[in-house]
């Protein structure tokens, strides 16, 4: 059973927050190790995983990041550790930002520091906007043209992503 299916959603980009927290919390109580004190071994090592399944499937739920590659993988789409070659333009732009970054670290500047950090936030901005008319998909189905473009937002982001965590 996928995350999707445990928690009643169609594949969607789009998650209704209060409806995942609610849902949460009912598979939650049904399914807390607490429940099942009385129970043989067995059932209670199964309760603890189902409830491990629970959370990492709020965890990936919640993100959106996250849900995408959780989407990608459940299609068979993207594969762990996969290697994909990032459009030329946009590693043109982030070998400059990586070579004021380094610059940085024999001449820090706040200045140059914020304005990277404005330059990485309208970026991913700027690629969040390519998911709009997916986000709209009750029911996330992907032809060839959306694999394509879905993988290129996830794989740019983790890069973005990457160097945030750097300036943080």
């Amino acid at each position: 059973m996928d995350y999707f299916e445990l928690y009643g959603l169609k594949v969607s980009l789009q998650i209704n927050r209060s409806y995942n927290q609610k849902k949460y919390y009912e598979l939650c109580r049904l399914h807390h190790p607490d429940h099942f004190t009385l129970a043989s071994h067995n059932q209670q090592m199964k309760a603890e995983i189902q409830l491990a399944t629970i959370n990492d499937a709020k965890k990936v739920l919640d993100d959106e990041y996250r849900r995408l590659a959780y989407i990608l993988q459940l299609k068979g789409h993207l594969k762990e550790d996969e290697r994909y070659d990032l459009p030329p333009t946009f590693l043109a732009e982030m070998m400059d930002i990586n070579e004021m970054l380094m610059e940085m670290e024999f001449e820090p500047n706040e200045n140059a520091l914020q304005a990277i950090k404005q330059e990485i936030q309208s970026k991913k901005e700027k690629l969040s906007s390519q998911l709009e008319s997916y986000r709209n998909m009750d029911d996330l189905q992907l032809d060839e043209n959306a694999i394509t473009m879905l993988k290129a937002y996830y794989f740019q982001m983790k890069y973005l992503n990457r160097i945030d965590e750097k300036l943080n």
